[in-house]
């Protein structure tokens, strides 16, 4: 699922929030929090859903 990581870094319980207003208009079932590092904002990715609804739509196109 993943070709390439560029960086891994720890992110505390204590900093990650809800998905809010700024994900407004998309699809938040993908979206399991934000954090803030300094200047960035990191969206956190439900990856089980990502991966469970990709499956669901190859099968629907291989039909």
């Amino acid at each position: 699922m993943v070709d390439v990581v560029s960086r891994v870094t720890k992110i505390g319980d204590g900093e990650i929030e809800p998905p809010q207003e700024i994900t407004a208009g998309c699809e938040c079932k993908y979206i399991a929090g934000l954090a803030k590092k300094g200047e960035k904002i990191i969206i956190l990715l439900e990856s089980a859903v990502l991966a469970e609804d990709l499956e669901v739509k190859t099968e629907k196109i291989a039909g």
